[in-house]
């Protein structure tokens, strides 16, 4: 290497050096402002040589302005963000650290098991999977349940049943207006299968954060499948849900329907229900639920039970 290659070089590093340490002033994003002098800046830290506070590192995504003093006494601007930079930031900023919005929708499955060896084999199944959404507007409700039953190897109860309600809400009124559909599969009914829809009314006696109390009535048709007459069926829809918080981890549901048949006031429907709910996990994803459901029809063939009732025990995941 030339001797001149060498004196080129180091007029080089003596000029970094000495360009390096010029007389700074840095702003902060903060809005603080430190005088000294800068002895580097490598896009990653800013070091800051202060009078009072000594050598200072500073990350470079905290600086907001950094000025840095010429020989001839002017001012460079090396760095800064201006204000519309500093409002995006912090819109990001803010956006990241918000917390996420809560879903409308509560979604939960469920299932319950019980048998028996011995003298008696028996065994019982219960499933289910529930949807709720709620908004300031409606309120949605999707269940579908399936339940299976033997004793000594012979089928007892099979039962497959969906359900979809829809409440629109009418501001702060009490009063709501609701639809719902029903299909229901029962080998131990005298339908194969049975549809059912009503539109009408409903009113909300109680409405608070513990307590709801709703009162529904509207007509409705219903059509039965497999029966030695199919006809559709003119019903009137009337029932009652409540609900209620008794604790921070338990709740109690229940529900009486009553559906007379508008063509033979002989014939009606009578469905009730009732269940206990335990929260067990602090994040109430998992419950224990104890309750029954009744079905009451009043005219059935020769050889069918009037009423049926299941009480079950199950296992809740919300999720």
């Amino acid at each position: 290497m030339s001797r001149f290659s060498v004196f080129i070089g180091v007029l080089l590093v003596l000029a970094g050096v000495a360009r390096a340490a010029d007389p700074a002033t840095v702003r902060l994003s903060s809005g603080d402002v430190l005088h000294g002098t800068l002895l580097s800046n490598d896009g990653v830290m800013v070091v800051l040589d202060h009078e009072v506070l000594g050598v200072l590192s500073i990350p470079f995504e905290q600086v907001s302005k950094l000025t840095v003093e010429e020989e001839d006494g002017t001012e460079n601007v090396v760095h800064e963000i201006t204000d519309a930079q500093e409002e995006a930031e912090a819109e990001v900023e803010e956006a990241l650290e918000a917390p996420a919005e809560d879903s409308p929708w509560s979604l939960r499955i469920e299932v319950g098991l019980d048998g028996a060896e011995g003298n008696t084999e028996r065994f019982a199944g219960r499933f289910g999977f529930y949807a709720d959404r709620e908004t300031d507007k409606e309120l949605f409700h999707f269940q579908t349940t399936y339940r299976r039953a033997t004793e000594d190897g012979e089928k007892t109860a099979e039962r497959f049943n969906t359900q979809i309600r829809n409440d629109w809400k009418l501001g702060d009124s009490p009063w709501e207006i609701f639809a719902q559909v029903e299909a229901d599969v029962d080998e131990f009914k005298e339908y194969d299968l049975r549809l059912s829809g009503a539109v009408g009314v409903g009113y909300r006696f109680i409405d608070n954060e513990n307590t709801k109390l709703i009162g529904r009535v509207g007509p409705g048709l219903a059509y039965e499948f497999g029966v030695e007459d199919e006809e559709i069926i003119p019903e009137l829809f009337t029932g009652l849900d409540l609900s209620h918080q008794l604790s921070k981890r338990q709740f109690i549901n229940a529900y009486i329907h009553y559906i007379p048949d508008l063509s033979d006031t002989d014939n009606y429907l009578v469905r009730s229900g009732a269940d206990w709910e335990y929260i067990m996990t602090d994040d109430g994803a998992m419950s224990l639920k104890i309750g029954f459901v009744d079905r009451y029809d009043n005219l059935v063939e020769d050889g069918v039970e009037k009423n049926d009732l299941d009480y079950y025990a199950t296992i809740n995941y919300r999720f």
